[in-house]
């Protein structure tokens, strides 16, 4: 079976585009004809573009998917003819394709949330369930909301997180360009002079010397090392075991360990909130929260919390237990679950842990740049100071 994309025509003169598996052009014009529509061009679906970093589909390309179709949804624009609306306003050739096809598959009568499955890279557990809750209870438009709200609230704190390290990075970059003039073009100069007044170097001035004369013959090599460090790190980081170090690590580190606790867990928090209020049952909610929450220490307690929830318990004992949820949100979590409003408690809780995350990042950035700065300062004077020590034994020598 090979993938051809094709640009159709019903009877209404209405365009429709998207991609197909067939075994060749003649069987694809025979299904689209069978379903009223007219070909006009049919061809071998270019695979390389998909991968172009130019067709990529980005989280913001789903969220405005999500709130056009809740919008046109809840207007009481057929599903059909929604997604060939959006499909034919949306720039992105792969993602305009992909909306095409399952715009198609819901057309031959496939469900909305089985279309959607087929593209698992794009369309998370989370809002394959939240759309499969709202096609059976009828609330399609409601679920497609509370997919685009989740999605854009989770874009707006990833950029306030890296904005708090936006600074320190520049610096850092300017730090390295500093250091690597420094060690290339002005230690070899002080050199000379050194040597022409044969003064004896201290053991600073000799390492430094040694580092501006390593540098420019060896650079080769120190490229090599940094990719290869690189390519060890990203290896062992695809690993179980460096995924579960990696994790724990984010979690506990000093600094940015707190701040990275609190957006795991509202995280998990949002999206079993956003399922529980759809009426989704708790065992699948925590699957699917676990899964969003990508985090090895969270797979863990979530594992405590089922197993404790089978037992006929609730959410209150487990995550008490837990290092990484903050008392705030358990006793709002353990108020929901004694008054049997568990989805409203756990939004309350996302929206307080947002809230706190929004001030512990501008409290983080009022800590990373002093520390930058004397972190850039100790380093530059470090070198100034290797430098300039063999002058001391230079005015002794005029003295």
């Amino acid at each position: 079976m090979a993938k051809f994309s094709y640009v159709a025509r019903d009877i209404n003169g209405m365009l429709y585009k998207g991609i197909v598996e067939a075994i060749d052009k003649k069987e694809v014009r025979l299904s689209l004809r069978q379903k009223g529509y007219y070909p006009t061009t049919i061809r071998n679906a270019r695979q390389w573009k998909q991968l172009s970093i130019f067709n990529s589909i980005s989280n913001d390309d789903v969220a405005i998917f999500a709130d056009q179709l809740s919008i046109m949804v809840e207007a009481g624009i057929p599903l059909v003819r929604a997604l060939t609306t959006i499909a034919e306003q949306t720039k992105n050739e792969r993602f305009r394709q992909i909306i095409g096809t399952i715009r198609q598959d819901v057309e031959s009568g496939s469900s909305f949330a089985d279309a959607l499955r087929k593209y698992p890279k794009i369309f998370s557990n989370l809002f394959v369930s939240l759309v499969k809750t709202g096609e059976v209870g009828g609330v399609l438009s409601k679920s497609l909301k509370q997919i685009a709200e989740y999605l854009d609230n989770e874009r707006q704190i990833k950029r306030k997180v890296k904005s708090a390290f936006v600074y320190p990075k520049i610096v850092m970059g300017l730090c390295v360009v500093v250091v690597v003039f420094m060690v290339i073009f002005i230690v070899p100069r002080f050199m000379t002079i050194y040597n022409e007044i044969k003064v004896t170097l201290p053991m600073p001035t000799r390492i430094i010397l040694g580092i501006s004369k390593f540098v420019p013959k060896y650079w080769w090599l120190l490229l090599f090392g940094a990719g290869s460090i690189y390519f060890g790190y990203k290896q062992f980081r695809a690993s179980k075991t460096g995924k579960i170090f990696f994790d724990k690590a984010m979690l506990y580190v000093p600094i940015i360990g707190d701040l990275g606790k609190k957006m795991v867990v509202s995280r998990f928090i949002k999206v079993l909130s956003a399922l529980t209020i759809s009426g989704v049952p708790i065992m699948q909610a925590l699957d699917v929260a676990k899964q969003v929450a990508n985090n090895a220490v969270m797979d863990e307690v979530v594992a405590k919390i089922q197993d404790n929830v089978n037992a006929g318990g609730g959410l209150k004992e487990p995550i008490s237990q837990s290092e990484i949820f903050p008392p705030m949100v358990v006793q709002i979590v353990a108020m929901g679950e004694e008054v049997g409003n568990l989805g409203d408690s756990l939004d309350k809780s996302s929206k307080y842990l947002d809230r706190e995350i929004d001030d512990q990042v501008k409290r983080l950035i009022m800590k990373i740049e002093p520390l930058t700065t004397v972190l850039i300062a100790g380093v530059v004077g470090l070198i100034l100071m290797a430098i300039y020590l063999p002058m001391f034994d230079v005015v002794k020598l005029a003295k």
